[in-house]
């Protein structure tokens, strides 16, 4: 008896039937199996240890403010195209926002930290609080904007605010490289 493909919830069946459908009449339910969906986490995850490996070398040579910006520009380009037409974009833009991720996370983590001196423990709880709310309100807002065919504009609206934040923490000093 070979593997079988385990039906998804309920709720998965109300988003997919709302889903669009291409030119040839074919739904998204019907090009898009798990091991596909599958491709979207391993690229994910892949791409952020990247960033986050990637991200240390960057900061102990340029500092934190490269790090942090172009880890937040990535997250919103990436966000940007994760509603792409094709598979292939889709896939690539979930590896950008990965890689943003984790370009931005221990890069702000670290600045946070070094910048706040006797109170950084209370300073990086409120950046994880920060992190945290996002990730918490992401499954709600998803839905919504689901529910209300929004997607494209809600990651395009989240896509701006990335960018706009990376574009005034050009601006912005930072301290200097830690040695």
């Amino acid at each position: 008896r070979g593997c079988q493909r385990s039906e998804p919830a309920p709720q998965v069946h109300r988003v997919v039937e709302r889903l669009p459908v291409d030119g040839a009449g074919h739904g998204l339910e019907q090009l898009f199996d798990d091991s596909r969906a599958g491709l979207f986490s391993l690229v994910q995850f892949s791409a952020s240890l990247v960033g986050v490996l990637a991200s240390s070398a960057l900061v102990s040579t340029k500092g934190f403010k490269p790090a942090i910006v172009l880890g937040l520009a990535m997250l919103g380009i990436g966000f940007a195209l994760l509603n792409a037409p094709t598979f292939s974009l889709a896939l690539l833009a979930s590896g950008l926002y990965g890689l943003g991720y984790g370009f931005a996370t221990p890069s702000t983590n670290l600045w946070v930290a070094e910048s706040y001196g006797d109170r950084r423990a209370s300073a990086l709880n409120v950046a994880n609080l920060a992190w945290g709310v996002g990730a918490i309100s992401s499954s709600p807002l998803a839905m919504l904007t689901v529910r209300k065919a929004q997607v494209t504009t809600f990651l395009y609206v989240v896509a701006i605010i990335c960018l706009a934040l990376a574009a005034s923490l050009l601006r912005l000093p930072f301290g200097k490289a830690p040695h």
